[in-house]
């Protein structure tokens, strides 16, 4: 079945909250025209393109390659843009980063999927080529994918340092026939693994030849995806060239179509926000998957064709460091939140009209609760307030305050925040010595938990189970302040694998109080983008992504209008 019937039911109480989602500015993207798609042409887009790509080894668990992997590799499921997003019923809009409901999943490299008690039983599908370069082709056979391709990259997602996620939950995974891959847990079926090895990012599938060859290498990339590695330049570009066997194909206006339309792909390395924005204004890049609120007004007057999809889905928070004096000391913890002026980082980046406490459970979630229905000590670390910070820290054991190290990645939100906490922390006598590293190196710092002091990241918080999971349990791959309690374990345990919506609210809302009042992080603000693209790109209706954080899973849609693009003048 391409359908998880047994759990479908529990993503229906949340699918409200992204069915429509934000609408697009500006118009939508047509339809096919007279002459149907186009093929051919160069799609550009800027989506982490602000430092040099991080190592692609899954043994070095950097995060952030897999936005230069995904147009090679995929995933075992993703989002079904054809049947249920803009191109077909409208229900889902594709917005929502980190958070697709299941009923709006269907099988990609699986044909289908069976859930048991403790297993689970995939079908591959039949048909499909891995695809290497020429180059490539000198150790990598243009050969049938198998169920034992898969098991051994699952193994591989185990064994490599952020498969710590699959500890305790799984089992065995093996190919029990050509076609057939068996996930044995060790308990019972849990949501959380099949998201971490079915559509999340770093699911992407790779061949074993891949891994023999070095997978460091990014000229070694293969997969079975829409494009093959092409080239990369160091401070200019990573380029991909169109797969001409690619397997999918899609329905359009009811005529069937091969993908991918356009025959390469570019995704330039832009350290300089400001000079992002240039080349998205002048048409140098096609699209912008990050644009800040900052720069809104001046594309809707500079370059009034653009058109746009904003929302929010992601809190930016900081980490404090929980297996280590001073933050060890939960009262410290809520000094620092206490002493903290969220408002005014809402202020900073122009997301005021979300509700100030939107963490762990987004806003829009029935198992979010209002920041005045907080129990009143939880209450009270919304409300900023350096004097009574002060008392709480010198209670501690801390009055003459205390200096931290605080770690921030050099893009702009994170520089911005970092100044304004170094700011509000002072006044109550917290020191903060801003350490600034890369965003490659900063990413490293935060899932290898190797920093010391408080961390500022950013990630999304949509999915309930998942966000409380990586958020807080002690193995959560995203709990970068290392926080332990075993009495919330068990209660994100036990979420992960209850089936019954009717009884994962309450321990939603149990879990959500539980982590807040131990301060694990301290949420700053809920982040605003937006994505801009030009009206040349056809195809595209403002989705986030078929699988988990990129729109790069959704460009083999997508074909150049290129008369239009003359039209404008770029």
């Amino acid at each position: 079945m391409k359908k998880i019937a047994l759990t479908a039911a529990i993503f229906l109480m949340m699918a409200a909250m992204a069915m429509a989602g934000p609408q697009t500015e500006g118009g939508a993207a047509a339809a096919a025209g007279p002459e149907g798609p186009v093929y051919g042409g160069t799609l550009t887009l800027f989506s982490r393109g602000t430092a040099e790509p991080a190592s692609p080894s899954e043994s070095d668990s950097q995060w952030i390659a897999t936005f230069g992997m995904m147009p090679i590799q995929e995933t075992l499921v993703r989002g079904d843009i054809d049947t249920y997003g803009p191109r077909g019923t409208g229900e889902y809009a594709f917005q929502t980063s980190g958070y697709i409901p299941m009923q709006y999943l269907t099988g990609h490299l699986l044909e289908s999927w069976d859930v048991k008690p403790a297993a689970l039983t995939m079908k591959v599908r039949k048909g499909i080529y891995w695809a290497p370069n020429e180059k490539q082709k000198a150790w990598m056979p243009v050969r049938e994918m198998t169920a034992d391709d898969i098991a051994q990259d699952i193994n591989r997602f185990r064994a490599a340092p952020w498969g710590n996620r699959f500890d305790g939950i799984l089992k065995d995974v093996s190919a029990t026939d050509k076609y057939t891959v068996e996930v044995v847990f060790v308990d019972k079926f849990n949501l959380e693994a099949f998201y971490y090895f079915g559509w999340e990012d770093r699911s992407l599938i790779a061949p074993p030849e891949m891994i023999k060859a070095g997978d460091d290498a990014w000229e070694n990339q293969v997969g079975t995806g829409p494009f093959m590695w092409e080239e990369y330049v160091p401070g200019s570009h990573m380029s991909y060239v169109k797969n001409p066997n690619y397997w999918l194909k899609t329905k359009i206006d009811g005529k069937e179509y091969q993908m991918p339309f356009i025959d390469r792909f570019v995704a330039p390395i832009i350290p300089d926000e400001a000079t992002q924005i240039a080349a998205l204004r002048t048409g140098r890049i096609d699209f912008h998957q990050f644009v800040t609120p900052t720069y809104w007004d001046s594309l809707e007057k500079s370059a009034s064709d653009l058109l746009s999809a904003k929302y929010s889905n992601v809190t930016y928070f900081v980490s404090m460091l929980t297996t280590e004096p001073p933050f060890d000391n939960v009262n410290v913890r809520r000094a620092m939140m206490i002493g903290t002026d969220i408002k005014a980082h809402q202020r900073l980046m122009l997301s005021e009209e979300i509700p100030t406490h939107s963490y762990p459970i987004h806003y829009q979630h029935p198992a979010y609760t209002p920041v005045e229905k907080l129990p009143a000590d939880l209450a009270e670390l919304y409300a900023y307030d350096p004097a009574k910070a002060k008392k709480i820290l010198a209670d501690a054991g801390y009055p003459n305050g205390l200096t931290i190290d605080l770690y921030a990645d050099s893009t702009p939100v994170h520089m911005d925040n970092a100044a304004l906490l170094k700011d509000e922390w002072a006044k109550f006598g917290v020191t903060a010595n801003i350490q600034v590293h890369d965003p490659v190196t900063h990413t490293n710092f935060t899932y290898h938990r190797n920093y010391h002091g408080a961390i500022i990241s950013g990630q999304e918080i949509a999915n309930p189970i998942n966000s409380l999971y990586r958020f807080g349990h002690t193995e959560g791959y995203i709990n970068f302040s290392a926080y332990s309690n075993s009495a919330y374990d068990a209660i994100v345990t036990k979420l992960a694998t209850e089936l019954d919506p009717a009884k994962q609210l309450p321990l939603m809302k149990e879990a959500s109080l539980m982590l807040l009042g131990d301060v694990a992080h301290i949420p700053m603000f809920p982040q605003i983008t937006g994505h801009y693209w030009w009206p040349w790109l056809k195809n595209y209706y403002g989705e986030v992504t078929a699988s988990d954080g990129s729109p790069h899973s959704i460009i083999a849609w997508i074909w150049i209008d290129q008369d239009l693009k003359k039209k404008l003048g770029k």
